[in-house]
């Protein structure tokens, strides 16, 4: 176990303005390389650390972090073609296509290869555009991400879908993701956070632009990464650069408190210029609730509990209040793993989540080879005869009935919802008569 000390000094290798010497955060990595790797990794700053050891001109002969980070920059490069196969491809979509999160920080490095993600985050401005770029990009031979499913969610207020589709590219024993986000961003258990996607093909978002989606991101974790601290140490350093609208949409959607904790974290480790620290002094949302996420260390138990207090207060009331924290619970709780049950447990709506979709119920997308892998089916007769219908607010979404469950239709894939990763028999019927008529 690495104390909360010695992971301040192994990240103030990783810190782009940090508090603490160089020789004393370079000492307390070489004193244990593979533990320094783990806490560079999981706070997503190995390549950037890996640099200044190098500068340093202390790293041993066969340094783990040197040999890591030259995987990390093998990964970097098939990640750079990734993009510019994805710029075709939206292209050909004819949609706008911004490049999200790691790939929207990246601008704020002088060498944008040291600022770590591990796979290409985008957002297109509604589920039919979505959907639009997942035709072309399986075409393309893009697969379904087994470690990730589709989701869609409805927002109540404004009435649009919005979710993810995971894709990924097989090149040789390696497999590079693609997250691509629609319509908006979820925030925690269920709230939204919409946006707009102007411009022409693929592009990418401004840090301020993606600064609520960071934020967003970090809460969903309930964890402050030093990646984080690292982007909004050097956004502080800006001058002329407007907070305001990013910080209006952070307080709009109940980020206020994560947001507070991120800056906190942040002027307690960085060593920020003068102006900088003045410019952090008047960025706190004010009137909000204190939080106190773990910063670095992972804490599952924690972000449960986090989770469950914010879905509460997001309830807007006692009673509401009380069924979203219960919600919460059940679905961050224990880890969900995709099983095959015996006998159908699912009753009205939960075997018609497309019919019933809300901000608060995350609705998996399973595609039918991932059921047929379960479990084997028997194929009805009758199954997928009849013609799948609209789902409003859609048209590349379509729902299809069949005994008393609902099947999702993207594009011309079909998939079994499920909200606790439970797939039935007459789930896996129908994906075998999916096969059947492939």
């Amino acid at each position: 176990m690495t104390s909360q000390a010695e992971t301040l000094r192994i990240l103030a290798l990783a810190h782009v303005a940090p508090r603490i010497p160089g020789e004393e955060a370079v000492a307390e990595v070489l004193r244990d390389e593979q533990k320094a790797l783990a806490v560079l990794r999981a706070n997503q700053v190995l390549s950037f650390a890996a640099d200044r050891l190098a500068r340093s001109g202390r790293a041993p002969e066969g340094s783990v972090i040197l040999a890591a980070a030259e995987a990390k920059r093998k990964e970097r490069a098939h990640l750079e073609d990734l993009w510019s196969q994805l710029g075709d491809a939206v292209a050909e979509s004819g949609i706008p296509v911004a490049g999200i999160k790691g790939r929207a920080a990246v601008a704020l490095y002088d060498d944008p290869g040291v600022r770590d993600f591990s796979d290409i985050d985008l957002m297109a401005g509604s589920i039919d555009d979505a959907l639009a770029l997942v035709e072309v990009l399986r075409r393309r031979g893009f697969e379904w991400w087994g470690n990730e499913l589709p989701w869609v969610k409805r927002d109540r207020r404004t009435g649009r879908i919005y979710g993810q589709v995971p894709l990924d590219l097989v090149r040789g024993t390696e497999r590079f993701g693609v997250d691509l986000h629609f319509s908006g961003y979820s925030i925690r258990h269920s709230r939204f956070l919409p946006v707009e996607v102007t411009g022409t093909g693929l592009h990418r978002w401004t840090p301020m632009e993606n600064l609520p989606l960071l934020v967003g991101n970090a809460a969903g974790d309930f964890l402050i990464r030093q990646k984080d601290v690292n982007d909004v140490t050097l956004m502080l350093e800006h001058s002329d650069w407007d907070w305001a609208p990013a910080l209006e949409r952070i307080r709009s959607v109940g980020l206020g408190p994560f947001w507070n904790a991120i800056l906190a974290a942040t002027t307690r480790t960085a060593a920020l210029s003068p102006e900088a620290a003045e410019r952090a002094a008047g960025l706190t949302v004010a009137g909000v609730v204190r939080e106190s996420p773990p910063f670095a260390v992972p804490a599952p138990r924690r972000r449960v509990r986090g989770t469950v207090l914010d879905a509460y207060r997001s309830g807007g009331g006692l009673l509401s209040g009380v069924r979203l924290a219960a919600g919460a619970y059940r679905y961050y709780r224990h880890p969900l793993r995709l099983t095959a049950r015996q006998s159908c447990r699912h009753k009205a709506p939960a075997a018609a989540p497309i019919r019933h979709l809300r901000n608060d119920v995350c609705v998996r997308l399973v595609p039918m080879d991932m059921v047929r892998a379960l479990a084997p089916g028997t194929a009805p007769e009758d199954a997928l005869q009849q013609k799948a219908s609209p789902v409003p607010g859609t048209v590349r979404m379509r729902e299809l009935h069949w005994s008393g469950h609902s099947f999702a239709q993207l594009n011309d894939e079909l998939f079994a919802p499920t909200v606790l990763y439970d797939i039935c028999p007459v789930q896996r019927d129908v994906a075998a008569a999916d096969r059947r008529n492939d």
